[in-house]
């Protein structure tokens, strides 16, 4: 007998899906949400709490605007300024050819100078985030942003913008801090905060990160809601 399969629609955020269904694109009916694409809590193991002697920060994007990386660098410069002893890295792509990428010669101009220090590309990050302290994405809007997931999975702590998608997986204050969208100020406020809590306060925050995504965003969790979905919607004709 053949089925007839209804349409289901799936958000990784409820702010995309609020956002949907009030401008009337979608029925609220046929949506619903799931973490992101989850995370691996296997591949992404906690890592053991180490404290780097300068604190370092890691932001892990794709060099682009729209994931904050002017912000990022207005903020190490204000924190040098200041004084504040840490190490700031970039991992992730050039893409000068992107609408919103930053050029090559910017790039360079920021390593020549000694503001950050690029690491290039990687096909696994892993050995990148558990050599940092903290992790840093402050990016203008998200689905769900994969990154942060692999950071606070690794008990990583976490700083990222107040914005749909980032806020979603760091809780002020719990697993992480979060500034407000483009505002480097804040945002170098706010790195300048997390590399001054103790070592007690590191920890928890992300051992509060870890349990976060046992909790949340278990890829098991989203493999479920997939077949379950399925199940739900399909009728026979």
């Amino acid at each position: 007998m053949p089925f007839v399969f209804r349409k289901r629609y799936f958000f990784q955020n409820p702010d995309d899906r609020t956002l949907f269904i009030d401008r009337k694109l979608i029925r609220s009916e046929v949506t619903d949400l799931v973490p992101g694409s989850g995370i691996d809590l296997k591949k992404f193991a906690a890592v053991q709490f180490n404290r780097n002697r300068p604190f370092t920060f890691l932001l892990i994007s794709r060099l682009i605007t729209d994931k904050g990386v002017m912000e990022f660098v207005d903020a190490v410069k204000k924190l040098k300024s200041s004084g504040l002893n840490a190490h700031f890295q970039i991992l992730g792509a050039k893409d000068p050819a992107h609408q919103r990428g930053i050029p090559i010669a910017t790039i360079n101009q920021w390593v020549e100078s000694k503001t950050v220090e690029y690491l290039g590309t990687t096909k696994d990050v892993r050995a990148f985030i558990s050599k940092a302290d903290c992790i840093v994405l402050p990016s203008y809007r998200e689905g769900t942003p994969r990154t942060l997931l692999e950071a606070a999975s690794s008990a990583k702590p976490i700083i990222t913008t107040d914005v749909p998608g980032c806020h979603h997986v760091v809780d002020h204050n719990h697993n992480g801090l979060l500034c407000r969208l483009k505002d480097s100020d804040d945002l170098a406020s706010k790195m300048s905060q997390m590399a001054n809590f103790d070592d007690d306060v590191l920890k928890t925050l992300g051992l509060n990160g870890r349990r976060k995504m046992e909790e949340e965003f278990d890829e098991k969790i989203v493999i479920s809601k997939y077949l379950n979905a399925l199940q739900s919607v399909k009728v026979t004709a």
